[in-house]
């Protein structure tokens, strides 16, 4: 794992949160890596966003979703990334 900690790779995680989601990070309860839902790759895709001014142009998010579609989960990992 330490090779996959260059800059290219963090720069690349830091542009495409969903990236590092899937590709370091892995689901306990499988083993395997996690797949993220088009929805969940869409909210990464704006959630950190950064303006001009060098902060999050959306500093207050909110992820919504349907009862038992692993929402926790996912507010885990978007924590982590």
């Amino acid at each position: 794992m330490a090779d996959a900690l260059d800059p290219s790779a963090l720069a690349r995680w830091r542009s495409d949160p969903a990236a590092f989601i899937t590709e370091v990070m892995v689901d306990p309860e499988t083993g395997k890596p996690f797949v993220l839902l088009d929805a969940e790759r869409a909210f990464l895709e704006h959630a950190f966003k950064i303006g001009s001014d060098g902060r999050l142009v959306f500093p207050e998010q909110v992820f919504s979703a349907p009862k038992k579609s692993a929402k926790t989960g996912f507010a885990a990992m978007h924590l982590c990334s």
